[in-house]
């Protein structure tokens, strides 16, 4: 039986032209978090800074007065942007990490760009980001920090 000459074949390696384009899409997103991260002038209660950019307050937050899992990375990212570390820790636990993979990824996006080659190389996506116990890794850190910013809050 032969294929049929109508059938694509898929690769697994992308070319390199749609490699810098998603390179390049990474990329500037990366530079508009951290550009904005930069501009907003962090909330001094450690939550709300994203209400500068038109966003609404948190629903949680209002409801419950305990924060969400993201309360405060906006306010972490700002602080880190001013090199404020401490004041990123007390604002989301988990915001100078994030703000640091933030960076990573942007030069790692810009490094594709340059060469060619895919953002997130395959054996990093194969090996770990398929693996079963990822997401569930991720669920227990956030929920840990999660917990953690809880007691930042209500212990002050």
């Amino acid at each position: 039986m032969s294929a049929d000459p109508g059938d694509t074949v898929l690769t697994r390696h992308e070319p390199a032209v749609g490699n810098r384009w998603q390179a390049g899409i990474i990329l500037l997103g990366v530079l508009v978090v951290l550009g904005l991260s930069a501009v907003l002038t962090p909330s001094a209660d450690g939550i709300g800074t994203h209400e500068q950019l038109l966003m609404v307050p948190c629903g949680f937050h209002w409801l419950t007065g305990l924060p969400c899992p993201a309360c405060g990375m906006t306010t972490a990212f700002a602080e880190m942007s001013r090199g404020e570390v401490m004041a990123a820790f007390r604002a989301h636990v988990l915001g100078p990490v994030a703000w640091a993979l933030t960076w990573v990824m942007g030069l790692r996006a810009l490094w594709a760009l340059l060469a060619g080659v895919r953002v997130i190389p395959e054996w990093l996506h194969d090996r770990w980001l398929r693996a079963s116990w990822v997401p569930r890794a991720v669920l227990w850190v956030v929920g840990l920090a999660w917990l953690a910013n809880i007691g930042i809050r209500l212990l002050g």
